[in-house]
């Protein structure tokens, strides 16, 4: 009897590994990566923006007509090149359509002198002192940068309409500007420099991520001025301000 009883009790289970979890399911990831594979395609590729979006169309269209026969498998995958065609349209959307008026046409890749109305889109961020470089004889001192939004640049005796966005570097104190705030600057505008050596970082890429083509820089702290406030119930001049206050603590 005892032999029996013991024959009927149930195996002893192992105890669960700590090591193997569950795989979970994260459909996100594959459309992530979808996208990214778009983005990339259109870096390096030469397709249009109506190109991409023929295709992304076509993907769609191709989507619903699998997906009404049942055929899910390779409407997942219709749908994942939908999305990685989206995604090549909008990159290049972002990176090589700017409008006819915008700042950069009007620059050149030597400094030249500007006058321009902006609107300011970032707060002013102190950028410290950097080290001693021994290939600059000349040191550099802190610098206060932020983005602007050009609205006006002058051309000789008339103001002509500009859009776009820029990047200031005032190499002195500046206060009293915020987001939001309509400033005259007179200093000096070029496109980025690309990078010329192997290897070395493009400064001129990385800002056109941003979409911003333009550089402006200035030695005077009068040389930006307050043309009109901000309106005090923007949401992003409060957020700016409350940045401010946060850092200054």
């Amino acid at each position: 009897m005892p032999a029996m009883d013991e024959a009927r009790q149930p195996p002893e289970t192992a105890p669960p590994d700590p090591w193997r979890r569950p795989v979970r399911y994260q459909p996100l990831v594959i459309v992530l990566a979808a996208m990214a594979a778009g983005i990339f395609a259109d870096r390096h590729g030469t397709l249009t923006l109506s190109a991409w979006w023929a295709v992304a169309c076509a993907a769609g269209s191709g989507w619903l007509g699998l997906w009404r026969s049942r055929r899910d498998t390779a409407a997942a995958f219709v749908l994942l090149v939908a999305v990685a065609a989206t995604a090549a349209a909008w990159h290049h959307l972002h990176w090589h359509i700017y409008p006819a008026d915008d700042l950069a046409r009007f620059a050149s890749e030597h400094r030249e002198p500007v006058c321009l109305d902006a609107v300011v889109l970032t707060a002013p961020r102190v950028r410290p002192m950097p080290p001693h470089d021994p290939m600059h004889p000349i040191p550099a001192g802190a610098r206060v940068q932020f983005d602007v939004a050009p609205a006006a640049v002058r051309d000789r005796r008339q103001w002509r309409p500009a859009s776009g966005r820029a990047q200031i570097t005032v190499y002195a104190e500046v206060d009293g500007i915020c987001v939001g705030d309509r400033v005259r600057i007179l200093g000096r505008f070029a496109r980025p420099a690309p990078a010329r050596n192997p290897g070395e970082f493009d400064y001129a890429n990385y800002l056109r991520t941003r979409r911003v083509l333009v550089q402006l820089s200035t030695s005077y702290a009068e040389s930006v001025s307050v043309v009109k406030p901000g309106s005090p119930a923007s949401p992003a001049r409060w957020l700016a301000r409350l940045r401010a206050r946060s850092a200054s603590v």
